[in-house]
């Protein structure tokens, strides 16, 4: 039964972070710290660092897919990236625990200009469901 469950989540995280909606809003509910260092980058960078934080204490579960957006006009817009396959894998943080990926921005195949970015992913935990979290970093 948990393998299935699994399954489930793993088919809506995928889902769930390629099929994002344009304008759309995001809060990180309580409890899961995402974050991108640095924060601040001169040029455009090939690849950010992206850092996951679960202070609950719930097991979280996500997949390997993310999002690109940038404000623009006060407004998140999806940023497109070239196509590009994702892997299927369900990460599993423990209460406490921190994990590190890096996020291909893809900087050599589209043109990233000054501004304001986020890495937006879904994270689903164990009891309290799924919340989209955002870590957000700029280009100057």
């Amino acid at each position: 039964m948990r393998i299935k469950n699994l399954f489930v989540v793993a088919v809506a995280l995928v889902c769930g972070a390629s099929c994002g909606v344009k304008n759309r809003l995001y809060n990180n509910p309580p409890g899961i710290e995402m974050s991108v260092y640095p924060s601040v980058y001169d040029s455009p960078p090939r690849r950010v660092e992206l850092s996951i934080t679960n202070h609950t204490q719930e097991s979280a579960h996500y997949g390997a897919s993310y999002m690109v957006q940038k404000l623009v006009d006060g407004e998140w817009i999806r940023f497109e990236l070239p196509e590009f396959a994702v892997i299927a894998i369900m990460y599993l943080l423990e209460p406490g625990g921190t994990q590190v990926y890096q996020i291909d921005l893809y900087s050599d195949d589209v043109e990233y200009t000054p501004g304001r970015y986020r890495i937006v992913k879904p994270i689903h935990l164990e009891i309290s469901g799924e919340g989209t979290y955002t870590g957000e970093f700029e280009i100057k």
